[in-house]
């Protein structure tokens, strides 16, 4: 039976790149930060793609301890090929499936290049794209067609 909620906000983290030790800081602080709340009807959810093999899903409950990441891991999901439109439309599909919400919100976290100078440089300045993983990066447009529900914000 799915869970419901009056919003479902989602956190997803694409690190399978050199950002992995900064996502493991971001969820202990959402974790702490989550402990000065009294909101019962919100419901947490980080998706954490680090490594080559698996992404997780986890649920983020307070926590005061800032050494140790204890969220009770919800899902895995095989993530052998480096991340995607496709990964993300399968784990938020997921999501939208058993955690039933009246709003959703999705952070998304990783590298970005939203904005680029257009000053002429005698080399490319280096840049890194959202899920930036193994070379490959996911795409705006790509990414628009994979959200398989309405978000309040992303």
């Amino acid at each position: 039976m799915p869970t419901v909620s009056n919003t479902v906000t989602i956190l997803y983290l694409e690190a399978n790149n050199d950002l992995r030790q900064e996502a493991r800081k971001a969820i202990n602080d959402l974790k702490q930060g989550s402990s000065k709340s009294n909101n019962t009807t919100s419901l947490i959810l980080a998706y954490v793609k680090d490594n080559d093999r698996y992404g997780y899903l986890l649920k983020i409950s307070p926590d005061n301890n800032p050494l140790k990441i204890s969220s009770d891991t919800l899902k895995a999901f095989d993530a052998s090929d480096p991340s995607g439109a496709a990964q993300i439309s399968n784990v938020l599909t997921y999501i939208r499936s058993r955690y039933q919400a009246n709003y959703y919100n999705l952070i998304l976290w990783s590298h970005g290049t939203a904005w680029a100078p257009a000053a002429q440089f005698s080399s490319q300045p280096k840049t890194r794209s959202f899920g930036e993983d193994r070379g490959n990066q996911i795409d705006l447009l790509d990414l628009r067609d994979a959200l398989p529900m309405h978000f309040n914000y992303i």
